[in-house]
């Protein structure tokens, strides 16, 4: 079973992975983040850094945005778990 910390670190790795499929950088990011929620893009690009680190997963309503902005399915950042013995798929690949 994984902890909130590895959960975070895993989805944070998908977040980098979603947002370089598009070849969108942080910043620009963040800037259709602040567009969509009518926040500061500053505010937004910390909150996506931590998001990304894995300093604390992102709620499923910021998760449902990401995926829109960077045109991914919300199952792309699912975390899936294995039968603990190392072969942990942390992810679903999308189509």
């Amino acid at each position: 079973m994984l902890t909130k910390k590895e959960r975070a670190r895993l989805v944070g790795e998908r977040i980098i992975a979603a947002r370089k499929r598009q070849g969108m950088s942080q910043v620009a990011l963040a800037t259709r983040l602040a567009q969509r929620y009518g926040t500061d893009s500053e505010s937004e690009r910390r909150t996506l850094g931590n998001n990304e680190r894995g300093a604390y997963e992102p709620r499923l309503h910021r998760l449902e945005a990401i995926a829109e902005a960077t045109e991914q399915p919300l199952a792309f950042f699912a975390v899936e778990e294995g039968n603990g013995d190392g072969s942990d798929r942390p992810f679903r690949e999308a189509a």
